[in-house]
């Protein structure tokens, strides 16, 4: 037996196609995984596909080669949408999770645009660009314009003026000759007890 033949029940080779050989590469699909998502057996893939168990068994591999009629079967018998049987590029989003990205940035760019303007026409020019994303997407109802001053910081970081000021009180520190620090009752000083 030559590896990547099918076989029939007495062992001879099957006229009908031959199996196409497995990539050793990267993954060519996700049909063992969306099977697992889907709750759908082997045995139930088969019946559905209407090919040897044997078959459905290769094909499920993330390596294995499929034709596109294969695809398509697969597909039917999932019930699920062809691209969530492909691998995905590492780095790019599905199409539609991009595409609500995208809108995201766009509706945060018209509330900062609403945020910051005066005039009136431009303001009732963003009020129809709302209405009209919010009716694509009714969840960006809530977004808010970008921040308009610096990055926001977690409650255990310290803001740029302490830092500053913790760095003034090391460099005098040092002018005065300190080497370590003294924490005080309120901040550390160098240099003073």
């Amino acid at each position: 037996m030559i590896q990547g033949e099918m076989h029939d029940a007495w062992g001879r080779v099957s006229e009908s196609r031959q199996m196409p050989p497995l990539n050793q590469g990267r993954p060519l699909h996700r049909i063992a995984d969306v099977m697992q998502e889907e709750g759908v057996k082997l045995r139930t893939a088969s019946r559905r596909m209407r090919v040897p168990l044997s078959q459905v068994k290769a094909q499920q591999d993330a390596f294995y080669n499929l034709s596109l009629k294969d695809l398509y079967r697969w597909q039917a018998a999932l019930q699920v949408p062809l691209l969530d049987l492909l691998v995905e590029h590492e780095h790019s989003l599905s199409a539609p999770v991009q595409l609500r990205a995208n809108l995201l940035k766009i509706m945060k760019t018209v509330r900062s645009i609403q945020e910051s303007t005066e005039k009136e026409s431009i303001q009732r020019l963003a009020e129809n660009m709302v209405q009209q994303l919010v009716g694509m997407m009714p969840e960006l109802q809530e977004v808010g314009g970008w921040p308009t001053v610096g990055q926001r910081r977690k409650s255990d970081e310290v803001g740029m003026l302490e830092e500053r000021r913790m760095a003034d009180a090391i460099f005098e520190g040092y002018r005065r000759g300190g080497r370590e620090p003294v924490v005080g009752e309120e901040r550390r000083v160098w240099g003073e007890e």
